[in-house]
């Protein structure tokens, strides 16, 4: 829910910001963002801890994973943003929702 919140907040002031080079880059939607992020490492971190994972394990895993999406998420932005610098804040706003919603309709239907 934050995610999704994250998104559409992220596509609202890009679309009503005179400066769309930093739209999605206020300090409420980076906030937001590192909240919902950090609650799925917590998610994470409870089922390694149900399987009985060393905490020194685990905690290298979801470093190394989410330093790897973070590289790979930041590439692929500057990559992208520079293509479509004028509508970078409304991609990325959309891209944050969308992904919102496939995880919400997973949860939803796997129950």
């Amino acid at each position: 829910v934050l995610l999704l919140a994250v998104g559409v907040y992220a596509m609202w002031e890009a679309s009503h910001d005179d400066d769309p080079e930093y739209a999605a880059t206020t300090l409420g939607s980076m906030l937001m963002l590192a909240l919902s992020v950090s609650l799925d490492e917590l998610a994470v971190g409870f089922t390694l801890g149900l399987l009985h994972i060393p905490i020194l394990l685990a905690c290298v895993l979801i470093a190394l994973q989410a330093f790897a999406v973070t590289l790979v998420g930041t590439t692929l932005g500057t990559a992208i943003g520079e293509k479509v610098a004028q509508r970078a804040g409304l991609l990325s706003g959309l891209v944050l929702t969308l992904l919102a919603l496939f995880l919400l309709t997973e949860k939803v239907f796997a129950a």
